[in-house]
């Protein structure tokens, strides 16, 4: 088993440069979730899409009204804050960072840190693809976990970042991946 550092984020894009709305982190160790200013994306490159605005549009209420409430920060302030959560941590040697496909969440992060002139608190050769390791796993098997993920967790807002980090970080715990 591993210890698994969940990455999830929300964007208003599905390609590399997308803006980010929030990020959310999950490991036993500790949690993190933030909003990132808009604008402040746009001024570096960063990009919306139309489409993805309009996927928003069709979401449930819940994950609509937490981003449209939130309080957002610059970009840089929020890589900042990511970056000292992982330093107070005391993540254990080895530990490895995840998230729900190779080409999204941790590929947009590093754009954004190398646009902005910082660094992502962890390696690319720590990061795992959660959607791979999914996929591995038998369509009955894969159910199951779903199921108890849902039973322990109970309803939870899709499109949350923190809220999809801790559901994907349980599965891989009851697949027996994740400590």
């Amino acid at each position: 088993m591993q210890d698994v550092v969940m990455v999830d984020i929300e964007t208003l894009g599905t390609g590399p440069t997308s803006v980010v709305l929030s990020i959310g982190v999950f490991s036993p160790q500790f949690t993190f979730h933030e909003y990132v200013d808009i604008d402040s994306q746009l001024t570096y490159g960063a990009q919306v899409n139309a489409d993805t605005i309009l996927w928003w549009m069709k979401q449930r209420e819940e994950a609509r009204l937490k981003q449209t409430a939130a309080v957002r920060l610059r970009m840089h302030v929020v890589l900042c804050n990511l970056y000292i959560a992982f330093q107070q941590a005391s993540l254990p040697d080895g530990y490895t960072v995840w998230s729900n496909g190779a080409s999204f969440d941790l590929p947009i992060l590093r754009w954004h840190a190398y646009r902005i002139g910082h660094n992502l608190p962890w390696e690319y050769w720590q990061e795992r693809c959660y959607r791979t390791e999914r996929a591995g796993v038998p369509r009955d098997r894969r159910d199951e976990i779903d199921a108890e993920v849902t039973r322990i967790l109970g309803k939870t807002v899709a499109h949350d970042a923190l809220e999809d980090a801790r559901r994907q970080h349980l599965w891989l715990q009851l697949a027996g991946v994740a400590r």
